[in-house]
């Protein structure tokens, strides 16, 4: 367990990264809504990648909202990050990979006041990458 003290900008990103998977969850509720998509399989099978890494999406950050609430009192930072680099690992094609990134512009984002610009933005992914 990380034995290292949250600060708030680390919260605030842990909090955002919530936020950023309720959007790419959001649109599962409009699976399948129109009648003819109900009973077609190629529908199905088109849908199925999505459906997928939505759960997957869900079922990494189920313990974020809950450590949130108890202000991250016993959160594990190291095994959060490993389970993402897990999902990388085993499902390469669902864009994973921006999460990370999502977390740095919002720690950006409490300390400046403003979301990084498109530079900025770079800058921040290459240092990341280089501390990796």
């Amino acid at each position: 367990m990380s034995s290292i003290r949250m600060d708030s900008a680390q919260k605030y990103a842990y909090r955002y990264l919530i936020y950023e998977a309720t959007l790419r969850i959001r649109p599962i509720a409009h699976v399948g809504a129109e009648w003819w998509e109900r009973w077609n399989l190629v529908y199905w099978l088109r849908q199925r990648k999505q459906i997928r890494g939505t759960g997957q999406v869900a079922d990494w950050l189920h313990n974020l909202a809950l450590f949130s609430a108890i202000d991250f009192d016993g959160f594990d930072e190291d095994a959060f990050w490993s389970g993402l680099e897990w999902l990388r690992s085993a499902f390469p094609t669902y864009g994973f990979g921006h999460y990370r990134d999502i977390f740095l512009y919002a720690i950006f984002e409490f300390n400046e006041g403003r979301w990084p610009t498109l530079e900025e933005q770079f800058a921040i992914t290459k240092q990341s990458a280089k501390n990796e």
